[in-house]
């Protein structure tokens, strides 16, 4: 019931039908999960509409992948957005700012991280992502940030935003540093 309250509310946002509904999987035991599955949990299929999960996971992260998926069939994806959708839509609440605050990596570059070009570890890229998909939504709305999306590529994001993107950037790198 919880899982489909989370799905319900994320959904609001995107209101996409889904092909079928999610088959989610949620293992108490993650060592035995990853071993039968050979690979570590959590993950999601989102063209099978497939969740693997365990019990410490956020409601929303996982399901997100698979609603967003299917909101904007993406054809250019960047790990900074597509695991950024999902935690924003965790619904943790969580302040990613202050996450990213506490890390001492606080001198890399936004736009370095989102085309690839600088390599930093799920500590990072997750409260990024989250913080930087939540202002990109709060500042530009729903429409443009499906067109993203579906290219997901700073390039595309600079088209649909234009000079404003490099503004929430800043802003963003700066609330970080403070």
């Amino acid at each position: 019931m919880q899982k489909e309250k989370a799905f319900d509310l994320i959904n609001n946002f995107f209101k996409v039908k889904l092909p079928k509904k999610i088959d989610y999987f949620v293992w108490n035991d993650l060592k035995k999960g990853e071993v039968l599955l050979k690979t570590p949990l959590a993950f999601t299929e989102p063209p099978l509409c497939l969740t693997h999960t365990s019990i410490a996971n956020t409601l929303g992260h996982e399901m997100t992948h698979s609603i967003s998926y299917f909101a904007a069939k993406p054809i250019k994806k960047k790990y900074l957005i597509s695991e950024g959708v999902c935690v924003y839509f965790d619904l943790t609440k969580r302040d990613k700012v202050a996450q990213l605050k506490n890390i001492n990596h606080s001198k890399y570059s936004i736009i370095d991280v989102w085309k690839g070009k600088l390599r930093v570890g799920n500590d990072i890229i997750y409260p990024l992502g989250g913080e930087l998909v939540k202002r990109l939504i709060e500042s530009f709305g729903r429409e443009k940030f499906l067109q993203l999306l579906a290219d997901q590529s700073y390039e595309n994001a600079r088209n649909l935003y234009g000079e404003k993107l490099d503004d929430l950037i800043s802003g963003l790198q700066k609330d970080i540093r403070r």
